[in-house]
């Protein structure tokens, strides 16, 4: 439009030039020219993208880690966090990962790879939400450190433009001259020192182990108890890719589950240091309380030998978890007689329906692994499924083992699903399979009775 203003004066002024003006008009009509003309010009200049850098600080809240799958399926990359009271987003952190916690909250500096091009109303504004500016310019984290008290959802969610990052000063490394300060981390002992009833419960395994499993794989043990010195059932043990895979997918791989006396029989695919990690699973929902156990070289080569390690639970229990309200899955085993049966594995999976015929080897459905009572009238073998939920518990004191609805049945709890138990973590010898209807109103309640044909024979 400012452009047709612009022709049309000029036809005007040549128009009125050849007329005989005056020329006075003639030169007020020039100069309105003029002024169209520089007017234009500034109009087309507002429109240029701004060359520009972004960024900023933060802070949010950690609530998983993920892979980038652009580069590997395995090591954690991407954090998906959450500001305050607002909805989760992703965040490419790259080795920072290494550094983050789920659950903790930090302040993160994040900032563009390079220019990035803003529209220039966008740019006058001279800032924007942090979500906004992740996702449109490709930011990447730079730096995190653990927030203070004041900065929990206090730090301003807006980021800048023409920001600069500059990288804190490290900190002054200690005289080399000078002996670390010791971590106060437990050390394994042999196993004749642990509590009569852990000692008892590491005798059973291990005959467990030797008659049951089938991989061949070599379990350690530690003894997990609170501050208190109690005994902690039913923390998950994972170790590193096995964990990344659970938080990133829901994984099913888990390397082993602490017993009620405390006893966590793991297992190791390679006998070489590693980081373990102690997981509560008894939530509904991020984030998960967790804590890390570093095996080291000799570490291993002592639990290689016999020995057992000490682990001190530093967070919530999976029991206080129970009682904090969340809706909960019940699962009463008892023997022929109505006793509760305690240290039964239950687990659950989501039922997949086979029928004979269907290429599946008859071997599969052999005894114990589907019981009798499982088969139902249509001929059709319900069997362990291999997707969906894979959460185990042991049964407390009483027979009972709890779960999340949301954990083992998802968001829209409905459907068929096998529960399972098992004499142990390490024996995968069913003792009864049963299938369960679930609605999505319930039951959440059920029970399994263990007959004197129900033991699994080895």
């Amino acid at each position: 439009m400012k452009k047709k203003m612009t022709l049309a004066l000029a036809a005007c002024v040549l128009v009125l030039s050849a007329c005989g003006v005056p020329q006075g008009d003639y030169d007020a009509l020039l100069a309105e020219r003029d002024a169209l003309a520089a007017r234009l010009a500034q109009l087309e200049e507002q429109q240029q993208p701004v060359r520009t850098t972004v960024g900023g600080t933060f802070s949010a809240t950690v609530r998983g880690l993920m892979p980038d799958y652009g580069l590997d399926d395995t090591t954690p990359r991407v954090a998906v966090v959450t500001l305050f009271q607002l909805p989760p987003f992703t965040l490419p952190v790259g080795e920072l990962a290494q550094e983050l916690t789920v659950g903790e909250t930090y302040v993160f500096t994040v900032t563009s790879p390079g220019d990035v091009e803003v529209d220039p109303a966008r740019y006058q504004a001279g800032s924007l939400p942090v979500e906004e500016a992740v996702a449109c310019y490709n930011l990447r984290a730079v730096a995190a450190r653990p927030a203070e008290e004041g900065e929990r959802g206090m730090v301003p969610a807006n980021l800048a433009f023409d920001f600069v990052y500059q990288p804190e000063e490290p900190a002054p490394q200690p005289d080399p001259a000078t002996p670390p300060e010791k971590t106060g981390e437990a050390a394994p002992v042999p196993a004749d020192q642990l509590p009569g009833e852990v000692q008892s419960d590491l005798a059973w395994f291990r005959e467990q182990e030797e008659k049951a499993n089938p991989t061949g794989l070599e379990y350690r043990y530690l003894y997990l108890t609170g501050p208190d010195g109690e005994p902690v059932a039913n923390v998950t043990c994972f170790t590193e890719g096995n964990w990344t895979e659970y938080l990133a997918e829901g994984g099913s791989k888990i390397n082993g589950l602490s017993r009620n006396s405390g006893l966590v029989p793991f297992y190791l695919y390679e006998d070489s240091p590693a980081d373990l990690y102690l997981v509560n699973t008894q939530t509904d929902g991020y984030p998960f309380t967790h804590q890390k156990v570093a095996l080291t070289q000799p570490v291993l080569e002592s639990l290689g030998k016999g020995e057992v390690l000490p682990v001190t639970w530093e967070g919530q229990t999976p029991r206080e978890m129970e009682e904090s309200g969340i809706q909960m899955v019940s699962v009463t085993v008892r023997d022929q007689d109505g006793t509760p049966l305690p240290d039964k594995l239950v687990v659950f999976r989501e039922a997949m329906a086979y029928t004979p015929g269907d290429g599946i080897p008859d071997a599969a459905f052999r005894e114990p692994a589907v019981t009798p009572a499982a088969r139902r009238a249509d001929g059709v073998i319900p069997t362990m499924g291999q997707s969906g939920s894979n959460e185990q518990r042991y049964t407390d004191q009483n027979g009972v083992a709890r779960f999340p609805v949301e954990r083992v049945f998802g968001k829209e709890p409905e459907g068929r699903w096998n529960l399972s138990v098992q004499s142990s973590f390490s024996n995968p010898y069913t003792e009864k399979t049963v299938t369960v209807e679930v609605g999505t109103d319930g039951p959440w309640e059920f029970e399994v009775a263990l007959n004197t044909g129900d033991e699994a024979q080895m």
